[in-house]
């Protein structure tokens, strides 16, 4: 028997345990500019009967892990030898081998994917849910994506009978509050939507996580951004407010946006300032605010309202009161996977300067690559100011940069890196008195930064 059944391409870092079923395909409304998931993919909805196919193969799976268990003599428990035989079979799928890690793991937690599950017939959809929590034993959670504009249609009772049927959890993509800024990115929703949508989804008894996207705003909207964010949070008052940086990936329409100049990203320390205005202006809320993906500069902000707002705002001014170079070598150490930056200052010896976990390794061999691809020109603007999408090898590049304008060199110009095995090399092109100088050999990131901390070197030869 071929054990397979269908699953999407992503899914929440909060979800990492989960057992992941696949109820729609791809995104009903794929047409915001800063997403590129599912760019190019139709979108459809599965039908009952390859949903239920799915669950019986998953159920198949559980009963021959089990068996297997007892013919090792492990009394049907998903133990370490039992798990270590599956995932050193190479005879085994990769759905087998997804669901005895959830067996192992225990946590009895489901993701549906993709996009917005709730889009489904609430018959449909109830009836699926049933039919999951029937079949596959100990689940505990059962979670999924929706679209505000979605769940603001459903009536009450279609959503109370979807949270009876066992939907637990809804992760909403509320990105802004502004009018202007969901106008703009072209997210298919306005502000009075999003908070008709999660006030209901709270009242049919569902636990509510709302994504934010500090930096949404570019550098036109972002007070706006934060402010009206923070109004819409403060009348849904969710469980959860879980933090999404921006990020501008190509093949996108923000991307094209960046590129003609009528979209400008925040630098990573404005990012930081409107965060803390965010914060700042969320009042008379409970939320649980949570830092729980890679993009996320500042992965240890998180708190619950009210108690612990003056604790988050005092990551922020920490951060913040770092001198110019340290805040670029605590981004060097954070975006760079090391455990910590070799310098010369002790400055980040506080919870700040922790060693970034990310998120499991999955997420981060697909996110990581687009930052990192070779002969990526990044724009190395005066001052010092670094656009965050651009990644380790552009926060090596600003801090040659530094060190070069401290020295005399000239004014950085543009930078470029490129990847071999001897690691990240940068090579800044300089300008001195308003003349390109030439490209120099601005720095080098060992392989050895990647298991705990970055060396680098510059020269001022042309």
């Amino acid at each position: 028997m071929r054990f397979h059944f269908e699953q999407g391409p992503i899914r929440p870092p909060s979800e990492s345990r989960s057992l992941l079923l696949r109820f729609t395909r791809n995104c009903p409304w794929n047409r915001c500019a800063f997403c590129p998931v599912y760019k190019g993919r139709s979108f459809s909805r599965r039908t009952l009967a390859e949903i239920k196919a799915d669950i019986d193969t998953v159920r198949s799976i559980i009963d021959d892990i089990k068996a297997l268990s007892w013919s090792m003599g492990e009394a049907g428990e998903v133990s370490g030898q039992v798990i270590n035989r599956i995932l050193t079979d190479p005879a085994k799928t990769g759905c087998y081998r997804h669901v005895a890690v959830w067996l192992y793991y225990g946590e009895g937690t489901v993701f549906l994917q993709d996009a917005n599950s709730p889009i489904l017939r609430t018959a449909d959809l109830v009836e699926a849910l049933r039919y999951l929590k029937e079949k596959v034993p100990g689940i505990t959670r059962i979670t999924s994506y929706g679209r505000s504009a979605t769940l603001a249609r459903k009536s009450m009772e279609e959503l109370r009978e979807i949270r009876d049927s066992g939907l637990d959890r809804i992760h909403i993509g509320l990105e802004s509050g502004s009018d202007t800024v969901l106008k703009f990115m072209d997210k298919g929703v306005s502000a009075a939507q999003h908070i008709e949508a999660g006030v209901k989804v709270k009242e049919a008894g569902m636990t509510l996580s709302e994504y934010i996207m500090p930096g949404l705003g570019g550098v036109q909207w972002s007070r706006e951004h934060a402010l009206e964010t923070a109004r819409v949070l403060k009348a849904i008052d969710p469980h959860f407010i879980r933090l999404r940086t921006l990020r501008v990936p190509p093949h996108t329409p923000l991307w094209d946006h960046l590129q003609s100049g009528t979209f400008q990203t925040l630098s990573d320390d404005d990012t930081v300032r409107e965060i803390r205005l965010l914060i700042e202006n969320l009042e008379n809320i409970h939320s649980r605010l949570t830092s729980d993906h890679m993009r996320n500069l500042l992965e240890n902000l998180e708190g619950t309202f009210p108690d612990d707002k003056p604790k988050m705002l005092g990551i922020i001014d920490q951060y913040l009161a770092l001198s110019d170079d340290d805040r670029i070598l605590y981004r060097l150490g954070r975006y760079g996977g090391g455990a910590a930056v070799r310098r010369r200052s002790s400055g980040l010896s506080t919870p700040l300067g922790k060693s970034p976990q990310g998120v499991a390794t999955g997420d981060r061999k697909r996110h990581r690559h687009p930052h990192r691809r070779a002969g990526r020109t990044i724009l190395v603007r005066k001052f010092g100011a670094f656009d965050l999408g651009q990644g380790f090898g552009g926060l090596m590049a600003l801090w040659c940069a530094s060190r070069m304008r401290e020295s005399g060199s000239g004014e950085p110009h543009e930078a470029r890196s490129h990847r071999d095995k001897g690691g990240t090399h940068v090579l800044l092109s300089m300008r001195t008195n308003g003349q390109e100088r030439g490209v120099h050999q601005a720095g080098r990131v060992r392989q050895a930064a990647r298991r705990g901390g970055a060396s680098g070197s510059f020269d001022r030869r042309t």
